[in-house]
């Protein structure tokens, strides 16, 4: 196991991911209140309504798609199940979000701190702390030897850390770069939808939208699944979600427009 070659630029692309991944929503909260004065509220609201849609998913993803679900036959069927929750779940949040706590706010700068918030709890906890945690195992394990770092696991402990760092390993710096863009991009599509299911409230076309907005974050969570199915390369899903996001983004800062700023 000591064979597998773990490079520092590996290593150091895992922790730029996680450093942009965690300090990327407190620059772009601390910049949207500097352009708009709007308050740090609305990023809070988002960061808790995206932990609520989470705890949710959990449970429906157990529930739906465990080990006993005649799902995982298909992986067409689980990927699109598996997205269809997270887009019904996080949007409804949003509009939640909109509806209640934020129900006094009619800025539609307050739509964009919020998507900074929605997007800042999943960038940190699922990108930024996840990539800090590869960070440690693959240093470690270079540091001591993979051998040393399974001492005292058992044998099927010790094979699956061992896949699991092989696994880790094997992607390099320039995949560790699109991560990255990646999460830049997962940004930009969460304050996009943010914005729209704003103006689904704001402009009483709350079905339209609201679904729209369903649609779209379904989409984009069925894009990894053309790279499970070996069409494309990861880069290459993270350049068709680049494109897609800048599409939505285009529509959601049409919409923005026509929203009031008070």
């Amino acid at each position: 196991m000591d064979s597998v070659n773990i490079s520092g630029a590996t290593i150091l692309g895992y922790g730029i991911t996680g450093i942009v991944s965690i300090l990327m929503p407190f620059i772009l909260a601390i910049i949207w209140k500097r352009i708009t004065d709007e308050k740090y509220f609305a990023a809070f609201v988002g960061a808790f309504g995206f932990f609520c849609a989470a705890t949710v998913r959990i449970l429906l993803r157990a529930m739906l798609l465990g080990n006993s679900s005649p799902l995982r036959e298909s992986p067409f069927a689980f990927y699109v199940t598996n997205a269809l929750i997270s887009g019904v779940l996080e949007e409804t949040a949003r509009l939640l979000c909109f509806k209640y706590p934020l129900k006094n706010k009619s800025s539609r700068s307050v739509s964009v701190m919020h998507g900074i918030g929605h997007d800042g709890f999943e960038s940190i906890t699922a990108i930024g702390i996840v990539s800090f945690q590869y960070v440690s195992y693959l240093s470690t394990a270079k540091s001591i030897g993979i051998e040393a770092f399974m001492k005292g696991l058992s044998e099927t402990e010790a094979q699956n850390v061992a896949d699991g760092i092989s696994s880790l390993a094997d992607q390099n710096f320039f995949s560790s770069l699109f991560v990255t863009l990646g999460s830049v991009s997962g940004a930009a599509l969460h304050i996009a939808l943010s914005v729209i299911v704003f103006s689904a409230l704001q402009q009483f076309e709350w079905k339209k939208l609201f679904l729209l907005a369903v649609g779209l974050h379904t989409f984009a969570d069925i894009l990894p699944y053309f790279e499970h199915i070996g069409l494309i390369t990861m880069e290459g899903v993270t350049i068709l979600d680049i494109i897609f996001t800048a599409a939505v983004s285009w529509f959601a800062y049409k919409k923005y427009q026509e929203l009031p700023y008070i």
